[in-house]
């Protein structure tokens, strides 16, 4: 699993008072998005959590201006899975310059250029799901609880759909 952090920004230019700003992480086709943030260094502090299959890719980090009628990109950052770090702790985070252009190999996005001078802070890391051993009985159980529930749900899910799918034929 990883686990990344979106902390802060800051943007230069005359008009970065006015930037109304979002951020989106896109890894492996999911994509997720902060809320909007009005001014030069917006404060996010939003945690998302990605499930991953592959380390041969990468996230990709978008930043974009809100407007009226058009979302403007405002820059970019390709982070490859390789370089992220496992730790079970919550970093100081680190400072990511922004791109104005991504590079591109066979359709797909393999790094970024060209910089913008704005800069997003964020934290980035690998976690395992749940580390038993430093957990207490209780968040233990809890968990498993939880798991169970999915599982049972799941299950009932499949159940009706075999049954739906068997008396619509």
């Amino acid at each position: 699993m990883i686990i990344y952090k979106v902390k802060k920004a800051r943007y230069v230019g005359a008009q970065a008072s006015q930037f109304n700003t979002y951020v989106t992480l896109k890894l492996q086709n999911v994509k997720s998005t902060t809320v909007t943030v009005k001014g030069p260094t917006p404060c996010w502090e939003q945690d998302f959590l990605f499930e991953i299959n592959n380390l041969n890719t990468g996230l990709l980090i978008e930043v974009w201006s809100k407007g009226m009628i058009w979302d403007r990109a405002m820059g970019y950052h390709w982070i490859p899975l390789q370089t992220v770090h496992y730790t079970i702790e919550e970093g100081n985070g680190q400072w990511l310059s922004l791109d104005a252009e991504l590079v591109m190999k066979d359709g797909e996005v393999v790094g970024t250029k060209m910089a913008t001078g704005h800069s997003l802070l964020v934290d980035c890391r690998f976690e395992l799901p749940f580390d038993p051993e430093n957990m207490d009985a209780s968040d233990l159980q809890r968990k498993l609880e939880t798991l169970n529930k999915w599982i049972d749900l799941e299950a009932r899910t499949e159940q009706a759909n075999r049954h739906f799918n068997y008396i619509g034929r």
